[in-house]
């Protein structure tokens, strides 16, 4: 019988024990955020701004009497209420951004519970190269919907399929990217053999989220649509770590018929994904590793996809490395998060053949993560809370 392992503290109390650690980890990433707070990534000028500019001229409340964006509420709510602190644009977005890695940094720190590492492993989440871009550089809000889906995976590791409905559907509210783990949702809720009438409360949610939207006399038609319209807007070739980084780098950014060739192998590998794991036995580490499954394939297996839609799988892939801190784990967290870093290089520095690069360590880690998930389920170990 194995020892058990030994229980991180809580972080007050690890602060208090580990005070410079936290203050040179604390220190370093006040200095990249800082120096990278300035940049002004294309789309800001180009999206955010115009949305805060709605806001402030129409009112906060009555800007969302008309659409106004492509984004779903939730997020427009946040921008409406920051926008009481501070009226510049960027520290608006940009505060947005700090904070959706806050609540990336909470959920990655349920994940993991009470492992030795785990205060560490929160504070230097913040610095994870696809983590500090997509805030600090981009201002992007990704953060708020991938912590709703690790928190979904707590949810689903502590046997609360409802919880983690909710969850999803709060992921599901901010952004469509949530989907990357509705083949892990499925096969939970096949396990739980939960009640088909209780299937659709992710749905109930993003109604609810729409909710203030509609009251203030945003169409309910139009909210009802928002994520079609994103996908006729976004209709040309992904530059996410996959095959399709690819393709990108030989052919022109446009619509292509092939794009159905990565609908249907999305679609298979998802029905073969449920098909295997409804029916194993699922230990709480087997459960992390395929909900990241689930969060890797899908963007890499689809044609339409940023660079950034690894997001997620960097995070649970960093969650699981701290857990179990096996070889092959860590090995699949670096290649994950190698995968994402050059893709994200390759199209700030629009050089389509680095992000073509990106496919190789995805792909590696996917094979990885596939002959682990192929050992025995009782070596996947345990988590303590």
């Amino acid at each position: 019988m194995n020892a058990p392992s030994p229980v991180s503290i809580g972080m007050r109390e690890w602060l208090r024990a580990n005070s410079r650690t936290a203050l040179q980890i604390g220190l370093s990433t006040l200095l990249v955020y800082g120096l990278c707070w300035p940049i002004v990534a294309p789309d800001l000028p180009e999206f955010f701004y115009p949305w805060i500019d709605h806001i402030l001229s129409a009112g906060r409340i009555k800007a969302f009497a008309v659409p106004f964006s492509n984004y779903t509420p939730p997020y427009l709510y946040l921008l409406s209420a920051a926008s009481l602190v501070t009226t510049n644009p960027l520290a608006i977005v940009k505060s947005l951004a700090l904070l959706s890695v806050l609540a990336a940094a909470f959920a990655v720190r349920r994940l993991i519970g009470r492992r030795p590492f785990a205060n560490e492993a929160v504070l230097l989440l913040a610095l994870l190269p696809s983590v500090m871009t997509n805030a600090a550089i981009y201002g992007q809000c990704d953060g708020y919907w991938a912590a709703a889906c690790v928190m979904a995976t707590v949810s689903a590791v502590d046997a609360r399929p409802r919880a983690m409905l909710v969850w999803f559907g709060i992921g599901l509210a901010f952004k469509l990217q949530a989907m990357f783990l509705a083949p892990f949702v499925l096969v939970i809720l096949l396990r739980h053999r939960l009640r088909l009438i209780e299937w659709p409360i992710p749905l109930a949610i993003y109604a609810l989220a729409m909710l203030p939207a509609w009251l203030a006399g945003w169409p309910a038609a139009d909210l009802a649509v928002i994520y079609l319209r994103q996908g006729a807007y976004f209709n040309t070739i992904g530059t996410a770590p996959g095959p399709w980084a690819i393709v990108a780098a030989f052919h022109a950014r446009e619509p292509l018929a092939i794009f159905a060739l990565g609908y249907a192998a999305a679609a298979i590998a998802a029905v073969s994904y449920v098909a295997v794991f409804a029916r194993r036995r699922l230990d709480p580490m087997m459960t992390m590793r395929i909900a990241l499954l689930s969060a890797m394939m899908v963007p890499y297996l689809l044609p339409k996809m940023h660079e950034r839609y690894l997001l997620l799988a960097d995070l649970l892939s960093f969650a699981i490395a701290i857990i179990a801190r096996d070889r092959r784990s860590v090995q699949i967290f670096l290649a994950c998060q190698l995968a994402s870093t050059i893709a994200i290089v390759g199209s700030m520095s629009d050089f389509l053949y680095v992000v073509a690069a990106s496919a190789v360590p995805a792909t590696v880690a996917i094979a990885l993560l596939l002959l682990q998930l192929r050992a025995d389920p009782a070596q996947a170990g345990t988590r303590q809370r």
